[in-house]
């Protein structure tokens, strides 16, 4: 009887064990399309010839999914960088005619040669070739200051993102350290979290595309989060992305307890994610097409009107105040920050005329920037009493230079860059903005535009040089033109795409693979689930059977044995 009942006894936990591998099984089943769902399968053990079946193991590599996690970092920073570099890139489409700044400059260094080969007077067709001068030049300034609005949206844009993915970091770290503690509480008993450790791994997989991670699984199966080597989940204790503004008023990020104060700068030790993508971007691709923008647009101004503030147009001045100003009109001109490192020992002429526009005099100021302050040189202009024009700075800094009742003035020299720098008399001047436009005196009346190299019309030779313009080397531009500088910008925006491109291209399949080796392991078969269901239902049956079959035989011992003395 006791080995019968042993027997029984082994017939009942073979039962158990195929409803527990037909549970796991349906249960695999049912989850196939669950997201983060790690295949389970029962482990059975025999035990000096009793079957045990212990909880479901869950069916994952550890070593797989962190390498998969660092691949999937990368590329999400690369993909980011991607599509941050295409948006900015169709300001500088030059494959569709008209559309990028290279036809701009081609259209308005034309329109300069095409005055200059215009006769130098107030015909209709002169006029017409002046209005297609400013025109031209509107146009021009306005894509600079589009294009350059559009690099600093994108900027903004990427901040704000960092923002709202360092949210998201702190929310998943939050809700791991959260498993955290219940995978302890029930690991503690002797069970198993599968479910609560995909979820873990779902959320892990998250963080990853955000910002580069590194886990650690302690022996009581929790998992510790760094960050740039820092802990921002320490165990059962999640800290924080925080972020400061700095001095450009864009985030730098530090991680931490914000309780306590306890917080380290990492902006610059990520190294990958969707926030390393947004940082890049913002702090070293955006800034340098910015910085390169802006180096454009200043050489286009200075050198612009260092030929086009000493030419005459059909009328001349009465009053005219300078565009830009000093930051102290007693402080030596090398010593402003504004205008200092571009002026130059040399001399400034202006021409003056009477009532009826005929030349009279000239006026000389010798200039020595290590000495002269504007104010300086104002009084020396005004110390000619018989010259009909007087100077003063105004409040803000700005030279201005009026002449006596009807009397006229222009500028006939400045080898100093003195007006240039000043944007005294300027083509193109820019606002406290910083965004480039055509002077407003010239676009209100033609006859200011400084076309004439010499005091009487009938040349167009300034005209001409600003046309010529085009073809010079400019020093802050690296000794290359303007037109060849952008080029070379243009190019340099490509050149990175096509870089990000093939780099995110090697991480794409890099991360396919690591994908479909994960799944290899934890995914969830259908043949293989069907073909485990058939073997543990038969296995259930050939027990039920067994069962079965010692109840008859115990049944026969107990009711029809021992009746022959009855």
């Amino acid at each position: 009887m006791v080995n019968m009942y042993d027997s029984l006894n082994k017939a009942a936990a073979g039962l158990a064990s195929s409803q527990a591998g037909l549970n796991v099984t349906g249960n695999n089943i049912n989850n196939i399309n669950t997201e983060g769902y790690s295949r389970q399968r029962v482990e059975i053990k025999n035990d000096n010839g009793l079957i045990i079946t212990e909880d479901p193991k869950r069916v994952y590599s550890d070593i797989i999914a962190k390498n998969l996690r660092h691949e999937k970092s990368d590329y999400e920073q690369y993909d980011t960088m991607e599509n941050g570099l295409k948006s900015v890139n169709i300001y500088f489409n030059e494959l569709e005619i008209g559309a990028g700044l290279g036809d701009s400059f081609k259209e308005y260094f034309n329109a300069w040669s095409d005055l200059a080969n215009t006769t130098p007077d107030n015909t209709a067709e002169s006029l017409s070739k002046k209005e297609v001068v400013v025109d031209k030049a509107s146009v021009l300034t306005n894509k600079i200051n589009e294009t350059a609005k559009s690099i600093e949206r994108q900027r903004n844009d990427s901040n704000e993102k960092i923002k709202d993915y360092t949210k998201k970091a702190n929310e998943l770290a939050d809700e791991i350290a959260s498993i955290n503690k219940k995978i302890v509480s029930i690991e503690n008993d002797y069970k198993k979290a599968n479910e609560l450790r995909d979820r873990r791994d779902v959320l892990l997989d998250q963080l990853s595309e955000l910002v580069d991670i590194t886990t650690f699984e302690h022996a009581n199966g929790m998992v510790s989060v760094y960050v740039a080597n820092n802990p921002l989940v320490d165990g059962l204790v999640s800290n924080k992305l925080i972020l400061k503004e700095n001095s450009e008023n864009y985030y730098d990020i530090f991680l931490g307890n914000e309780k306590y104060g306890e917080n380290i700068n990492i902006t610059t030790n990520i190294k990958a994610g969707k926030i390393k993508g947004e940082l890049e971007l913002r702090d070293n691709y955006y800034k340098e097409y910015t910085d390169k923008l802006d180096n454009l647009k200043e050489a286009l101004i200075f050198e612009t009107n260092k030929i086009y503030t000493t030419g005459y147009g059909e009328s001349y001045f009465n009053s005219l105040t300078s565009a830009k100003g000093v930051l102290s009109k007693d402080a030596k001109l090398t010593n402003d920050p504004i205008i200092g490192d571009k002026i130059q020992k040399g001399t400034v002429q202006f021409s003056i005329f009477d009532s009826s526009g005929n030349h009279i005099d000239d006026i000389s100021i010798n200039i020595d920037p290590t000495v002269d302050s504007l104010n300086s040189i104002a009084s020396e202009i005004n110390e000619d009493k018989n010259i009909p024009i007087h100077a003063s700075v105004t409040e803000d800094g700005r030279l201005q230079v009026r002449g006596e009742k009807d009397y006229t003035f222009a500028v006939k020299n400045d080898t100093t860059n003195l007006l240039a720098a000043l944007q005294f008399n300027a083509f193109f001047i820019d606002d406290s903005s910083g965004e480039i436009k055509v002077n407003d005196l010239v676009k209100e009346n033609l006859n200011y535009l400084n076309t004439h190299s010499f005091v009487s019309s009938g040349d167009n030779s300034n005209a001409l040089s600003l046309a010529n313009l085009k073809y010079k080397s400019i020093e802050s531009l690296n000794n290359q033109t303007i037109e060849g500088y952008y080029t070379v910008l243009t190019t340099k925006i490509a050149s990175d795409i096509s870089e990000i491109k093939s780099f995110k291209s090697t991480k794409d399949y890099a991360v396919r693979q690591m994908e479909l080796k994960l799944d290899e392991v934890k995914g969830v078969s259908l043949d293989e689930e069907f073909i485990n269901m058939l073997k543990f239902q038969k296995a259930y049956e050939a027990n039920a059977r067994m069962v079965t079959a010692i109840d008859q035989m115990m049944d026969t011992i107990i009711n029809n044995m021992g009746i022959v003395g009855r």
